[in-house]
């Protein structure tokens, strides 16, 4: 069983408190791969962001961290970029066409946008998040995703790396790693979330460690 660890970290209503991201990645986090296969970033890229490319289209990234994939992939290839999370503007941002929107909390709910982004990303963000938070954060999406948008979202899977199916409770519950905070999720909990928020779903990498859904109306 994996270990639990719930006195550590505040839980609020919505999820957990942005007080705790905010001193566990002061600068935003930036996805560094580490323990990850060699080319894995590559293969994310070309697997999930590159097919969805456009000049023409806006793009939203949730929990942009640091700025990596905004700096390196989305300002690039599209005609807009919005970035949200809970820290202050990250300085890879600053001075760039980012429409940056800092959170209060952990879910975009107050986030006035609805029908007007064609393309959302997230990645290594979900995977920090309780899954009442991510079940907000999927409604969220399908609100301000264009009729023909898509998502393409990366989920935490314990089972993939090597742990027993949990309960759908545990999700909400912070699992083992001091300083940094993770909940359990896998691909059926994922794909059971999407379908409830109303999407169509596919996995884009089956045989990654990782669940990447793309989502649709």
């Amino acid at each position: 069983m994996l270990e639990r660890v719930t006195e550590s970290v505040e839980i609020t209503m919505i999820g957990t408190a942005k007080s705790v991201f905010v001193d566990t990645w002061p600068g935003g986090y930036i996805e560094s791969f580490n323990g990850g296969k060699p080319g894995e970033e590559a293969l994310v890229v070309e697997h999930c962001l590159v097919p969805f490319y456009d000049k023409k289209k806006v793009a939203l990234e949730i929990g942009c961290g640091g700025g990596l994939w905004i700096t390196k992939y989305l300002l690039n290839n599209f005609a807009h970029v919005i970035a949200l999370d809970v820290i202050p503007k990250p300085a890879a941002l600053k001075g760039t066409s980012v429409t940056y929107i800092e959170l209060p909390d952990d879910s975009c709910n107050g986030v006035g946008i609805t029908e007007c982004i064609d393309f959302i990303w997230s990645f290594g963000c979900f995977c920090h998040l309780p899954g009442q938070t991510i079940r907000e954060y999927l409604r969220s999406i399908y609100r301000m995703l264009q009729p023909d948008g898509v998502a393409v979202i990366m989920f935490g899977n314990w089972m993939r790396k090597g742990h027993p199916q949990q309960d759908e409770s545990t999700a909400d519950i912070r699992e083992h790693g001091e300083g940094t905070i993770w909940f359990y999720c896998d691909a059926v909990l994922a794909e059971k979330w999407c379908h409830e928020a109303g999407f169509t779903v596919k996995d884009l990498m089956p045989d990654y460690i990782h669940t990447v859904l793309h989502l649709s109306k």
